[in-house]
């Protein structure tokens, strides 16, 4: 959808949940909340209602990480399958000159869905590129700062415009049952584009996460 509106369509979308015109003052509202109100919540004291809180957050945090873990020990096996599907192809194709539309398709499916479905791991295990070249260098209070603002600013709010954006295409693909367009290509592509929602969904729950951890961070630097 947002390859089709391009960048100037976006701007310009109608305004509406999750239009432009809507989502920039809430942004910066919440970023402004961030701001003024960031610093007080860092240094508030352990209370018992803080304490049973505090509880809460780190279940929370811990049953996060803990699922991301599970689903990329899980997707870890679609790396397997594929070098299997794809030593089978080449077997086929140059061995036995017995190509097959279906085994190339499979192939771009598991390679979709592994790189797709491990987003929420790899950003646990901080794993994602970063082409800041002064992050390493920053002492751990600092790096934790921009992480808190590069995952408000940027991964948050793209994790929910992705999935706001691909529902009525994944319901679109569900209603027809929308398989491959080529002859004996692979039925059930609606359901490889049924991860590209939940994907964001789970790397939008491991971003949260992930703040947490990094207010955590914060307020032991300031102790």
């Amino acid at each position: 959808m947002f390859v089709a509106l391009g960048r100037k369509g976006f701007l310009n979308m109608p305004a509406g949940p999750l239009s432009w015109r809507w989502l920039r003052p809430r942004a910066l509202a919440g970023l402004g909340f961030f701001l003024i109100n960031g610093p007080s919540l860092l240094r508030q004291r352990h209370s018992p209602a803080s304490q049973e809180k505090s509880f809460k957050v780190q279940s929370f945090v811990r049953f996060i990480d803990a699922f991301s873990e599970k689903v990329g020990n899980a997707v870890s096996w679609l790396t397997l399958i594929m070098v299997l599907v794809t030593v089978y192809d080449v077997l086929m194709r140059y061995i036995f000159k017995a190509g097959s539309i279906w085994i190339q398709e499979a192939e771009w499916h598991l390679f979709a869905a592994n790189f797709m479905l491990a987003g929420a791991w790899t950003l646990l295990h901080d794993g994602h590129v970063r082409v800041d070249i002064f992050y390493a260098k920053y002492k751990p209070t600092t790096r934790a700062l921009v992480d808190i603002f590069g995952t408000l600013l940027f991964l948050l709010p793209y994790s929910v415009l992705v999935v706001w954006a691909s529902i009525p295409f994944v319901h679109d693909s569900w209603a027809m049952l929308e398989g491959s367009s080529d002859p004996g290509g692979l039925p059930g592509r609606y359901i490889l584009k049924t991860v590209i929602p939940v994907t964001f969904v789970f790397v939008g729950m491991q971003g949260l996460s992930e703040i947490i951890k990094n207010i955590q961070i914060i307020k032991k630097g300031e102790k």
